[in-house]
């Protein structure tokens, strides 16, 4: 598997203040996706206080994460996404 990152950083990708009852929905929604993706992870979203911020996934490939962004919020990551490797 690979560590993808999607980011959000322009602000029509940005992440808007969401309360927890807004959370627990839309991880709710991610989590009955990856029951289609056994071994996918979405290890989390990472937001600054302005929106900006960055998604942390384990999967086969940047494709099937697009794929399942897609399928939950109806469009592909807007800023992107990649695949990264550690290396410190």
């Amino acid at each position: 598997m690979a560590r993808i990152i999607v980011f959000h950083y322009s602000p029509a990708a940005r992440v808007p203040k969401l309360t927890p009852a807004e959370c627990a929905s839309i991880r709710a929604k991610y989590d009955d996706a990856l029951r289609a993706h056994p071994g996918v992870v979405l290890h989390g979203v990472f937001v600054a206080s302005n929106g900006q911020g960055i998604c942390e996934w384990e999967a086969p490939d940047v494709a099937t994460v697009q794929r399942i962004i897609t399928q939950v919020d109806g469009h592909p990551p807007r800023d992107g996404a990649v695949a990264v490797t550690k290396i410190i």
